[in-house]
């Protein structure tokens, strides 16, 4: 509900080119932000990491100071898997661009 209220306009409907979830993601999101421990198994084509670096992302907006990690198979591929997914995020949800600090470091 946080992402929908980001993204509405001044109508309260989310725009066309909005993000919008099915019901599974949801379910997913919120067993995510509801638990510190997750575990989920999912096929392929299921965003997992889209909505993992979403989950990372509200949770440092609604935690200030929080200490989150991915993990992925080399450091060089998460961090690659990272940038991708926070710059598709910050284009469908303009509000999160404003909370990614960009300086070097």
């Amino acid at each position: 509900m946080f992402i929908d209220f980001l993204q509405t306009g001044e109508n309260g409907k989310i725009p066309e080119n909005g993000l919008k979830f099915y019901f599974y993601q949801r379910v997913f999101l919120r067993a995510a932000m509801r638990y510190k421990y997750v575990y989920m198994v999912f096929p392929r084509a299921y965003s997992k990491s889209f909505l993992s670096v979403l989950t990372l992302m509200i949770r440092c907006i609604l935690y200030p100071r929080a200490k989150l990690f991915v993990a992925s198979g080399g450091k060089e591929q998460s961090a690659g898997i990272i940038k991708e997914k926070v710059d598709e995020l910050c284009t469908l949800v303009p509000a999160l661009d404003r909370e990614v600090d960009r300086r070097p470091g």
